[in-house]
């Protein structure tokens, strides 16, 4: 669950799903950015975290690494099973004149929980953010049909070049610390088969 999402804005959520969902395609993008309007309420992240654990599932939430340190003290003591940290773009040296930026070595040290990171796509930002101590990464920046960074940001890499890329860096981390830590793939793919094709032509 997002943090930052509807049902920590909306006490009755279902209603506000409701209305964008009824939405004309022209007027739901107008409707959701009015809806987002609302500020997240942080009494309601320990209520959905309590609903998600007595559905009798682990609750795993997410939020950005601006409000991380806050959001991660709360849902850890709502009982939460893993928290998300994640961006669009990621990196252990990530520098801000606007906000403190997240210390990752020294909130995933403080976290009790499963701490996963993301996103990431490039050997050496994965190496940096595994020596932040996560227990995981999240692998993909803008690859699919469905996301956004591409358009907006002009950023985005292939999600099988990014797996890959971060798979290597995945195996010399344990090699070099004897710590494996997952990467999740998390991104699309927008056309495929294209390697397989060349093959074929020079074949």
């Amino acid at each position: 669950m997002n943090l930052e999402g509807i049902q920590t804005r909306y006490k009755e959520p279902e209603e506000v799903l409701e209305r964008i969902a009824k939405a004309s395609a022209q007027k739901a993008t107008e409707l959701v950015q009015t809806i987002y309007l609302e500020p997240i309420k942080e009494e309601l992240i320990s209520v959905r975290i309590r609903e998600i654990k007595d559905g009798g599932v682990p609750s795993v939430v997410s939020a950005i690494p601006q409000r991380a340190e806050r959001f991660g003290r709360i849902a850890q003591e709502a009982g939460c099973d893993i928290f998300v940290v994640q961006a669009t773009v990621t990196t252990a040296k990530h520098i801000s004149s606007e906000y403190k930026s997240l210390d990752f070595y020294s909130f995933c040290r403080s976290m009790n929980i499963p701490v996963i990171i993301g996103n990431c796509v490039t050997y050496n930002t994965t190496l940096e953010l595994m020596d932040t101590g996560p227990s995981a990464l999240l692998i993909g920046i803008g690859p699919g049909a469905a996301c956004t960074t591409r358009g907006v940001l002009g950023i985005g890499v292939p999600q099988v070049t990014a797996t890959s890329d971060a798979a290597a860096a995945r195996d010399f981390y344990y090699k070099q610390t004897g710590s494996y830590i997952p990467i999740i793939a998390d991104g699309g793919m927008s056309t495929g088969g294209g390697y397989l094709q060349g093959l074929r032509l020079r074949g």
